[in-house]
């Protein structure tokens, strides 16, 4: 499934491969499935990265990473500085996700990123909000937050 399904260029099949990802884990158990989630995680294919990231969204709701949502944001933040736009726009999109529930820890992550990386800071991906905090981008999807003050979306100004 990985290697072969991953291959196609059409996005509908990528979002099958994403649920049929997910569908596996479950039936495997989130927990036993790590070691296979990790794999796929350093696959060198970016459907097969984005597989992961957004098959298992929302993390926190799944069983194991709603008791350990710091081994979700760990697996997924690794892929923060990802080559793929695809990957990094999921990455942003399940982080943003956790955030919800988990913004202290989402805050803690953020605490630890590499802010000059062109890859993470991307002043466009404000898509026309002016504001003077940093503007942390993950691909097209924009999770903000003021590093001087550790503080994730902060209110505009």
């Amino acid at each position: 499934m990985r290697d072969e399904v991953s291959k196609d260029d059409n996005w509908r099949v990528q979002e099958v491969l994403a649920k049929a990802f997910d569908e596996f884990c479950k039936k495997k158990g989130y927990e036993k499935a790590l070691p296979i989630i990790d794999e796929w995680l350093r696959n060198n294919n970016a459907n097969t990265r984005r597989a992961v990231t957004e098959g298992l969204r929302i993390w926190t709701s799944r069983p194991y990473f709603k008791d350990n949502p710091n081994e979700a944001i760990r697996r997924i933040a690794s892929l923060k500085e990802d080559t793929s736009d695809y990957v990094r726009k999921s990455v942003g999109n399940a982080l943003r996700d956790i955030s919800k529930k988990f913004p202290e820890l989402i805050e803690a992550e953020l605490n630890n990123w590499n802010l000059e990386s062109k890859e993470i800071n991307n002043p466009d991906a404000s898509v026309g909000v002016c504001c003077s905090h940093k503007v942390v981008a993950v691909g097209f999807n924009t999770l903000r937050y003021d590093a001087s003050v550790g503080v994730l979306n902060p209110p505009h100004e």
